[in-house]
């Protein structure tokens, strides 16, 4: 090729050349301005995007209060227990109740649960995951209703899930036989001591037991491993009316079932350890009045 022939094809090189230096430039001087980085990924979140607002400071004026929900997980569904996971935003998890929790700021409040078509419910007052277990195979649905310290409704979800066949369809007694709590760092045996529910409360349909354990705290924390721990882990087990299925009771807050009906019912209660066995237990025997049952915990 010529160098005439060639000319042309330089010229056009050097001006490529000159275009491309001069949008590099723009980008360097936009990274600059841009806390983000070249891969266009967003500053870490601070402590407070993600737990929200400090108790510590009453907020003027509160965002609607939101729930956002997982769905369950599925290795632990093949097993018959629907683990969910959810966390709150506007809204901090207690067992406060009454009108004049309604007050405090940050808002408390706490979560209605109700499982599949059953009359009757109970109540989530921690941020600790929703367990379910010994579901029988098939679909299922679980209600959660996110509700302010007096009980009224803020927002609410539905967790639709289908349990497969598998080998959790029988239970036996040995579920719930007690285990030898003997523990390796010397430990006393632990016990449950449960308070009979409140009459008033009953006489609306609803169970509130408080509980409480000596030699053992209560805690979500699970698995083999845990059983090594001192103080001793547990959580409690609760049975309604020998209802194959129940749910973990994962603090120190009491116990509430609403929407009861009326006529006798048993409550189970087991203080299992971190591997799920139990321990000890205690029934509850409770008869619901024949009266027209209103809400409130």
């Amino acid at each position: 090729m010529s160098v005439s022939a060639a000319a042309p094809a330089l010229r056009y090189f050097r001006t490529a050349v000159v275009i491309a230096g001069i949008i590099w430039n723009t980008l360097l001087v936009a990274g600059e301005k841009n806390p983000t980085d070249a891969n266009n990924s967003k500053a870490p979140l601070t402590a407070r995007d993600v737990r929200g607002a400090s108790g510590m400071v009453p907020v003027a004026e509160e965002a609607p209060a939101k729930i956002i929900i997982d769905p369950p997980l599925p290795g632990l569904l093949a097993r018959g227990m629907a683990l969910i996971q959810f966390r709150t935003e506007n809204l901090r998890l207690f067992p406060v109740f009454g009108p004049e929790a309604l007050n405090v700021s940050p808002r408390i409040g706490h979560l209605h649960i109700r499982l599949d078509d059953n009359p009757w419910g109970w109540a989530h007052t921690s941020g600790d995951d929703l367990i379910v277990n010994r579901l029988l195979p098939g679909p299922h649905k679980i209600q959660i209703e996110l509700a302010n310290a007096n009980h009224k409704l803020l927002a609410k979800g539905v967790v639709q899930f289908e349990v497969p066949p598998g080998p959790h369809v029988a239970v036996s007694k040995a579920e719930h036989e007690i285990v030898s709590d003997l523990s390796s760092k010397g430990e006393l045996s632990a016990k449950l001591i449960v308070d009979p529910p409140q009459p008033d409360r009953l006489a609306r349909g609803v169970a509130f037991i408080q509980c409480r354990t000596e030699k053992a705290y209560i805690a979500s924390v699970f698995g083999v491993p845990a059983l090594e721990v001192s103080p001793r882990i547990c959580h409690l087990h609760i049975t309604v009316d020998d209802a194959r299925r129940r749910w973990a009771h994962t603090t120190d807050g009491p116990l509430i079932l609403s929407g009861l009906p009326a006529g006798p019912h048993r409550i189970l209660i087991e203080l299992v350890n971190a591997n799920h066995k139990p321990i000890t237990s205690r029934v509850v025997n409770i008869e619901v009045p024949q009266l027209s049952h209103e809400h409130s915990d």
